[in-house]
């Protein structure tokens, strides 16, 4: 039986859960998992976390009880409001940690953590509100673009982007910096000469509430995936690797496409089925 807890991050500076070894050794054992919400992918309905992440998770423990004999308890750490938190917590955890949540798989952080392999890939979209004028040639952004100001958060591979695009393209580039994704979403929403790029989740929720965003397919980009984190050398590594790459492929299962469609929805699974 598998059961969920809400534990506070402030409860203990190091994250620790059941290493492989223990739980296979015993039969049972605790993953905690220390989360960023994100639209789709981590999120709170009824008072409880759902998502696609969540949802995956839920079938590996449902694989290593399968396959492996072990009852596997998950217990949910922090409130999920920090993307740094997330990282630096799984970062530093022991045994049995988990990250979840919009994490990019970059050789640099490869360095200092281990992913799962790629549960999803992401397109980042640059947007506008509607009205601007359509962008049909990313090298004419300057022209285009004329008058007009980025906005990014600084640290993020969006801003990368943005960067990247000014120094091809428009070297006088105006940029402008917020603290978060959804903050840079407010900016482009309160700025009618604003833009910037978006992950294909913001894109999708932003469409979803009835933000009056415009698209610009000419500059998206499709470069990146998304993974799970643990601690550098976790020995649940293999086992992340196994259940992916069982019978044909967990991503190629009609279960991880049905919970693409219930989390993300089918325009998000039309946008990045066209990215493959």
């Amino acid at each position: 039986m598998l059961f969920f807890a809400l534990v506070s991050a402030s409860a203990q500076a190091q994250v620790t859960g059941d290493t492989y070894a223990a739980a296979s050794s015993r039969g049972s054992g605790t993953l905690k998992v220390t989360y960023v919400e994100t639209p789709g992918f981590v999120y709170r309905s009824g008072g409880q976390l759902t998502g696609v992440c969540v949802a995956i998770l839920n079938d590996f423990v449902a694989y290593v009880k399968a396959n492996k004999g072990i009852d596997l308890n998950v217990e949910y750490v922090g409130n999920g409001s920090s993307f740094s938190s997330m990282y630096n917590q799984a970062k530093s955890g022991r045994g049995g940690v988990l990250g979840i949540g919009n994490i990019t798989i970059t050789e640099a952080r490869k360095s200092e953590i281990t992913f799962t392999p790629y549960f999803i890939e992401n397109k980042a979209i640059l947007i506008t509100q509607k009205g601007a004028p359509s962008l049909t040639d990313v090298s004419k952004i300057g022209q285009t673009f004329a008058g007009m100001t980025a906005y990014t958060a600084k640290g993020t591979l969006n801003e990368g982007r943005i960067q990247e695009l000014k120094s091809k393209y428009w070297s006088a580039m105006p940029i402008q910096y917020a603290g978060s994704s959804p903050e840079v979403l407010d900016k482009v929403m309160s700025d009618p000469k604003g833009f910037a790029y978006m992950d294909l989740l913001f894109f999708v929720d932003a469409i979803k509430t009835g933000k009056p965003i415009q698209r610009h397919a000419a500059a998206d980009d499709n470069s990146e995936l998304f993974g799970f984190i643990m601690p550098k050398g976790s020995d649940w590594a293999p086992i992340w690797e196994e259940f992916y790459n069982a019978g044909h492929g967990y991503r190629n299962t009609t279960g991880y496409t049905r919970i693409l469609y219930d989390h993300l929805g089918a325009a998000a699974v039309k946008l990045i089925q066209a990215s493959n």
